[in-house]
Formats: C-alpha cells, structure tokens, sequence
C-alpha cells in the first residue's frame, strides 16, 4: 500500500533500465516550486499505452539508444 507524503512532495515513475515492471520505481520527491509565470498542476492519474510499454521493455530500444 502507498501512503502519500505530505503537501510538501510529490512523486514520479522512473525507469532508469529496460525490464519488467519491477524496472519502475516510484520515487518521493520535493514539490518544486513555481516560478514568475508558470503555474503547478496536480495530476492525479496518467495514462500508459503500448508504446510506453514497448519502451519499459526495450522492444523499441533502438530508437532510443
């Protein structure tokens, strides 16, 4: 189960390997802060597709090598 931080930070998937989905990471991360100009925008879900995932397991590697 993911308890969810505080109103200080947020989170973020990385992939920093090809693999399965064990290769996802979910990682805690402070906020940033806004700049003159720019807004923050709470997403609350994101969708995936079959690209996203042929990336995850490199089955398109070579375009992104």
């Amino acid at each position: 189960m993911i308890k969810f931080g505080g109103i200080n930070e947020m989170y973020r998937v990385e992939l920093n390997k090809y693999g399965d989905p064990d290769a996802l990471r979910l990682m805690e991360i402070p906020k940033p802060l806004p700049t003159a100009g720019q807004v923050r925008v709470k997403v609350c879900s994101a969708g995936i597709n079959p690209v996203n995932i042929k990336i995850r397991d490199s089955s398109l590697a070579q375009w992104f090598s």
